[in-house]
């Protein structure tokens, strides 16, 4: 007997189960918007008129002490602070969306030695040994060790965040961090980070944005899935200078403060 139910899910399970609970209204995803975070603010709209689409997502500061207690762990590693975050192979419901471990590798290098600074690895306990194969000098390996709040925290204070399709690159966008996405079977157009500081990497390939769960090209699990595969590092250190999302000249000068 709910007075309002919002259901941002197209399946046949939301469907039964919202209309069995007797709820005054029940709201679906509304389509309207470009984004699916349009879309997500156009369904709100339905139940409350009055708001406004903002410019960006917000994230709230956190706990304050827990943002401290990252802050000074963080403030023992030279900047800038570029935190990357590479998911992990052979991840069932993400084909597509998982890029080379070795791009990753190579990407790190090429920052390190443009930017100097510290990479942190971001991820989960199950990533951790995948994400293993990364560690070198400058770059920390914290997949595993924070939980979500602690997890945040570093997001919110970085200076530049690339992830695949995920979580944290999101994250990351709503507290106004500069980041890239980089997409393989996913489009821009429904999932790039909201915002004027978010950016993407989009494919070369023709094969691409089909949004499947499983790449029809990696039966056998042998490698990653061409759409992704297409998208070198030099595309992404581009969109970096492009965008002068890490300035040499500033970032020399945080290091010598």
């Amino acid at each position: 007997r709910y007075d309002c139910i919002v259901s941002l899910n197209y399946t046949l399970k939301n469907y039964i189960l919202g209309f069995l609970s007797f709820p005054s209204k029940i709201v679906f995803k509304s389509s309207k918007g470009s984004s699916w975070v349009e879309n997500n603010f156009y369904t709100a709209k339905k139940v409350y008129n009055d708001i406004e689409l903002p410019e960006r997502l917000y994230l709230e500061n956190g706990d304050s002490f827990i943002e401290f207690r990252i802050l000074k762990k963080l403030k023992s590693y030279p900047k800038p602070h570029i935190v990357i975050n590479p998911g992990r192979f052979y991840k069932q419901t993400r084909q597509g969306r998982i890029w080379n471990i070795e791009k990753w590798k190579e990407l790190s290098k090429k920052l390190l030695k443009t930017y100097g600074g510290t990479i942190f690895v971001n991820g989960s306990l199950k990533e951790r040994d995948y994400h293993l194969q990364l560690k070198d000098e400058n770059i920390v390996i914290f997949s595993g060790l924070y939980n979500l709040k602690e997890s945040f925290a570093m997001l919110s204070l970085s200076d530049i965040v690339i992830s695949g399709d995920s979580g944290p690159v999101h994250i990351a966008s709503a507290y106004n961090r500069n980041t890239i996405a980089i997409l393989g079977s996913t489009s821009p157009e429904k999932i790039k980070p909201y915002g004027e500081n978010g950016y993407c990497i989009e494919p070369k390939s023709k094969c691409k944005y089909c949004w499947k769960k499983k790449c029809k090209y990696l039966k056998d699990k042998t490698g990653y899935a061409p759409c992704i595969e297409s998208i070198n590092v030099e595309d992404v250190v581009k969109k970096i200078e492009e965008k002068n999302l890490l300035s040499p000249v500033l970032c020399k000068l945080e290091r010598v403060q």
